[in-house]
């Protein structure tokens, strides 16, 4: 009985292994065309809000802004930003994501928190440029292979990221709603032209420990 339940524990542990390695890879495959849809959209964004490109923002709180959007989308501020309606998919994979964040904050810093020497101004006019940049490309896939990789390597991180339950089935997520992923990052351009600091109160709203 005892190498049963051995034995029963470890296929638990597999399947979750499985199910949140799924999530990320779902999550960086939709990276692409996400980068494109906000490329396009920041553009159109700081072209109305700040043509002159007289604000700039940090390059990691860009990516960090960027990289919020899906978990965000788990969120009920996210029905009324973002159109059209979320789905079904989105939702699930959303809600997965936020609630491993919310009960590991190890694996939100990893993934959020600049650990870059490097930190420069970006304006705002340049801000649709510099996420198309193969360098910004490199730096937010490092930063979701930093959350993985935590999440693989330490069993505590693994434990609390898995313990919503999400992660009990095969793991078959989507996200055909990919042009949400912006919506954090269009709020933080546009708070941050206006000086009201409304992402600040997003990031926050979140509840994910940083």
């Amino acid at each position: 009985m005892l190498q049963s339940n051995g034995k029963t524990k470890r296929v638990r542990a597999l399947t979750h292994q499985t199910a949140i390695y799924n999530l990320f890879n779902t999550w960086q495959q939709a990276l692409p065309a996400a980068i494109s849809d906000a490329h396009n959209n920041v553009h159109d964004l700081t072209t109305e809000v700040d043509p002159k490109g007289i604000t700039s923002v940090l390059a990691p709180n860009l990516v960090e802004a960027f990289l919020l959007g899906l978990p965000f989308l788990a969120t009920p501020n996210a029905t009324t930003q973002v159109s059209p309606q979320i789905s079904n998919s989105t939702n699930a994979t959303a809600q997965a994501l936020l609630l491993g964040l919310q009960r590991a904050p190890a694996v939100a810093k990893a993934i959020f928190v600049n650990n870059s020497a490097t930190i420069y101004p970006v304006q705002t006019t340049g801000a649709a440029d510099f996420l198309a940049d193969p360098y910004s490309t490199a730096q937010i896939n490092g930063r979701l292979n930093a959350g993985l990789g935590l999440i693989m390597s330490d069993l505590s991180a693994f434990v609390k990221f898995a313990s919503s339950g999400l992660f009990s089935g095969p793991g078959n997520y989507s996200i055909p709603d990919h042009e949400g992923l912006g919506a954090v990052l269009k709020t933080f351009i546009s708070s941050t032209v206006r000086e009201d600091h409304v992402y600040v109160d997003e990031r926050m709203g979140l509840g994910i420990g940083l």
